[in-house]
């Protein structure tokens, strides 16, 4: 009688711990995946999960495994939420795919689930960069992203802020000359590299392929409040996105937008908008370069073609939003020039300034269908470009550089005499240009300007270093000049 009441308060003991976490945890078992990421240069979508569980603070699966990734956490522990082992690669992919600044985070990871439920206890993620190289890195990618939000004012639409957006990632980045292996003229440098794929590749070095042009829009536009989503296309081996707008979702594909695709330079204020918030429509069509393929994580489908015939569709250089009006270079009345026109948000056009001269070149190409026809295309560029800088717009057309007040009073600022390429500001808070045969970068220093007398040829005024618009160009406008860096 003695030995069994000694054994039941061991049995007791012995049956708490089988039942207890540290058991459950001690007999898990192990498994690793490789997931597609947009980041990675993969273009396949998993079907997500929807993970119903909360955290013990209420927090989704992905707020908590997203600020895990973020604080580059080595062990996180997702045994609360009871993901599938059959659903954890969707899950963990969905999650770096919908944040891209979990650039730093690879596509391996390793996990413990337990068999009896098949459910993940422990994630493993696996870093591309250590906890100090994260770090560093995740400061340039905030500074590029502070730079790119001062784009955006608080009286702009969600219209126009997602379109100021899209001018400045397609005005700066750069799309590179990629090479595979097999390629006759392949280096390491033309080397299809992951960090291009990487919205982290934009806020670097601005160089980035469609990926990259993705990631970095779809991250931007969520720091501004406005919904989106990636589209990845296997069989197009491409990306764009999906924003949505006053309740109805459009494409956008900020590559085919860009004018610098391959060329490994950047045209500084040359931009497209053929392909800005258009229908499924359009973009399956002859208009939208036949766009296939592609996939989304989410429920949205783009009916509306409310912006299938916009204004901005033929504009080649950037569309500005101030005062909740566009200002932009309209050359579709008139073939040899054009005029800066300022556009309320009701279709009521007012030209500032008078006409400015320039003329047009002819692009042709190939766009491919899903049956891999071949369909001509072409557009016209129109060599002018509209910049802005210190309060007032500059246009440069073929023969001269000019500045544009808001009230439409225009200033001659430098005779140029080449047609143009490129025409925008750099880092230093300079106007800067480039000869469509010559992408070479000139600079128009504004103290370079003040020291020389900040007269032009016919020794009128030059308001380029009046930073102030004061009517003096005085010591005052010197040591801004000198603040910014000029």
């Amino acid at each position: 009688m003695k030995k069994r009441l000694r054994i039941i308060p061991i049995l007791l003991i012995i049956a708490a711990f089988l039942c207890s976490p540290f058991f459950a945890f001690a007999f898990t078992e192990e498994g690793e995946a490789e997931v597609p990421l947009l980041q990675e240069g993969d273009y396949e979508i998993l079907d997500a999960p929807v993970i119903s569980h909360l955290g013990k603070y209420g927090e989704t699966a992905e707020q908590y495994l997203y600020a895990e990734l973020l604080s580059h956490s080595s062990d996180i522990n997702m045994a609360r939420f009871s993901i599938s082992c059959d659903d954890v690669s969707a899950f963990y992919s969905d999650v770096i795919n919908d944040h891209p600044d979990l650039f730093f985070v690879s596509s391996t990871v390793k996990y413990n689930y337990y068999p009896s439920t098949n459910c993940v206890s422990h994630i493993f993620p696996f870093y591309v960069y250590d906890e100090q190289e994260t770090e560093t890195a995740l400061e340039e990618f905030q500074r590029g992203t502070q730079r790119a939000l001062e784009e955006v004012n608080a009286d702009m639409s969600d219209e126009q802020k997602a379109m100021v957006l899209h001018d400045y990632i397609c005005t700066e980045g750069i799309y590179p000359t990629v090479k595979n292996e097999d390629d006759e003229d392949y280096t390491p440098e033309l080397a299809d590299r992951e960090i291009y794929h990487s919205a982290y590749g934009f806020f670097h070095n601005k160089v980035v392929v469609c990926a990259g042009f993705t990631l970095t829009y779809s991250y931007l536009l969520s720091m501004v409040g406005i919904d989106s989503t990636y589209v990845a296309s296997d069989t197009m081996h491409h990306a764009w996105n999906k924003i949505k707008i006053g309740g109805n979702w459009y494409n956008c594909d900020l590559t085919f937008d860009n004018f610098d695709t391959g060329t490994d330079i950047n045209n500084y204020g040359s931009v497209r908008h053929a392909y800005f918030m258009k229908s499924d429509s359009y973009f399956e069509g002859d208009d939208g370069a036949y766009h296939f393929g592609g996939i989304t994580y989410d429920d949205c489908d783009s009916t509306s073609d409310a912006y299938d015939i916009a204004f901005w569709n033929d504009v080649n250089s950037r569309i500005y939003s101030f005062g909740g009006c566009y200002y932009y270079l309209d050359s579709t009345s008139t073939y040899y020039s054009a005029k800066l026109v300022k556009r309320e948000l009701n279709g009521d056009e007012t030209q500032l300034g008078s006409l400015f001269n320039t003329s047009r070149l002819r692009y042709r190409g190939y766009r491919y269908d899903e049956q891999d026809n071949p369909h001509e295309y072409s557009f016209y560029d129109t060599l002018i470009r509209l910049a802005f800088l210190d309060n007032r717009f500059y246009v440069y057309n073929a023969q001269k550089i000019y500045s544009v007040l808001f009230d439409g009073t225009v200033y001659d600022i430098t005779t140029v005499n080449e047609y143009t390429g490129g025409f925008g500001v750099n880092e230093d808070n300079n106007l800067v240009y480039q000869y469509y045969n010559d992408d070479t970068v000139r600079v128009l220093d504004k103290a370079v300007f003040f020291e020389n007398n900040i007269t032009d040829t016919g020794g009128g005024y030059n308001n380029y270093p009046d930073i102030n618009l004061d009517g003096f160009v005085n010591a005052k406008d010197y040591a801004y000049i000198l603040k910014q860096g000029g």
